[in-house]
């Protein structure tokens, strides 16, 4: 199903209008640059939380460096965005044989809210489905769980959280290499 057709997308598009123009502005690019564009994590999920939650894309593309670097410049020319930092993770999938794959995370402010940008290589569905956090119902709702006790209540460190997050949604990835490109604060 298409991030369009997702009933919980559509609710906080419509109902945030910050987040329905930088979804806009990532369409944008993605149309100029031939890319594909897929929403994930709590955007299309119903454990969302306005103000806190961060937005999560895959822009899937051919030439990940290059595609990279154009987003890159397509931040700095727009006034409404702000680059906060690049990462860039190499990582090697235990369920495909001989699986490995460049991901470059953006992460950027847009229209005065957070989103995470990955820049994936293009492939068959199968590939670059490795990349996007599980769907396993029970890590799903153990994360609404802890997403609802770290946002709403304050009674988890962010430590924690992160540590649930990312034992939760891992679908047998490793992480083989992972370098901080550069960190830009404007």
């Amino acid at each position: 199903m298409s991030y369009k057709d997702n009933k919980y997308f559509k609710k906080y598009c419509n109902k945030h209008q910050d987040i329905k123009r930088s979804i806009r502005d990532l369409e944008t690019f993605c149309t100029e640059e031939s890319c594909e564009m897929e929403i994930y994590g709590s955007l299309a999920r119903n454990d969302f939380y306005y103000g806190q939650s961060d937005g999560d894309v895959m822009i899937i593309c051919n030439n990940v460096d290059k595609v990279s670097t154009r987003f890159t410049n397509f931040i700095y020319m727009n006034s409404n965005m702000k680059y906060k930092k690049k990462k860039i993770a190499y990582i090697e999938n235990k369920k495909i044989a001989n699986s490995c794959q460049c991901k470059i995370l953006h992460i950027v402010e847009m229209n005065g809210y957070n989103f995470d940008v990955s820049v994936v290589q293009r492939g068959n569905n199968e590939e670059n489905k490795h990349l996007l956090p599980s769907n396993n119902f029970i890590s799903l709702f153990l994360m609404s769980i802890v997403k609802f006790l770290f946002y709403k209540i304050n009674i988890i460190p962010l430590s924690l959280y992160v540590w649930f997050k990312q034992n939760l949604l891992s679908k047998g990835l490793d992480v083989i290499k992972r370098e901080l490109h550069y960190k830009e604060n404007q």
